[in-house]
């Protein structure tokens, strides 16, 4: 139960596997799912799913497994917020890095700005299915804290690997047609979390969806 980690899928599109898996709701469209991991090294990872049966083998309530998910989750495949600039230079190596530094001598601004955006990428240390961060309220808290003065922001849901934080004041429905174009146009739909934008609730510490291309549904728990 050691290896025990949480993936987050979108509802709608999974519904079929999720008759068959418990998983708890997230901010009305989305769900946390629950996997064994089997293997993992610096690049890659095979999980299995933790059916209902598994769950009622394992003698474990939804609550208990989801609880134990989450803090496996954040051992083995730690929550991180970065810049923009970290980003571009882990994508485009050190040389992009080197023209990057001759063509703005004074440094990337810590994060790209947009108006007062702030722009900052939710993931993990692998990037890899890490939009899960989102159903993380210790990391979301400490977002609000270190990064937005402890106050809301907005999220858009890039990818199932990463979210991006944006601040509270950026136009919602603007947001939401760049999510659903990059999910049009960019992104492979098994890559797609949602056609939605989401926020962070500082005060109550709560992921909620605040625009959706598609009606939101009520939650429906598997216990």
């Amino acid at each position: 139960m050691d290896k025990i980690i949480a993936r987050i899928v979108n509802r709608a599109d999974n519904a079929e596997m999720l008759k068959e898996v418990p998983f708890t709701p997230v901010a009305n469209n989305l769900a946390v799912v629950y996997r064994q991991l089997l293997y993992m090294n610096e690049v890659s990872m095979t999980t299995m799913p933790i059916t209902n049966e598994r769950m009622h083998e394992m003698e474990l309530s939804r609550q208990e497994l989801h609880q134990l998910a989450m803090e496996n989750t954040r051992n083995f495949l730690k929550p991180q917020c970065q810049t923009m600039e970290s980003i571009l230079f882990s994508l485009t190596g050190k040389m992009m890095g080197s023209m990057l530094q001759e063509m703005v001598p004074d440094g990337i601004p810590e994060e790209f700005e947009m108006g007062d955006m702030k722009l900052y990428v939710l993931s993990n240390e692998m990037h890899m299915n890490g939009a899960v961060c989102i159903a993380d309220t210790d990391f979301m808290h400490q977002v609000s804290e270190q990064y937005f003065e402890g106050q809301n922001f907005k999220i858009l849901p890039s990818s199932i690997h990463e979210v991006l934080a944006v601040s509270e004041d950026m136009d919602t429905s603007e947001l939401l047609q760049i999510v659903c174009d990059a999910n049009n146009y960019v992104l492979d739909p098994g890559e797609q979390l949602a056609d939605a934008v989401y926020q962070y609730d500082a005060d109550k510490k709560l992921v909620s969806c605040i625009a959706s291309k598609v009606p939101l549904r009520s939650p429906q728990f598997v216990r």
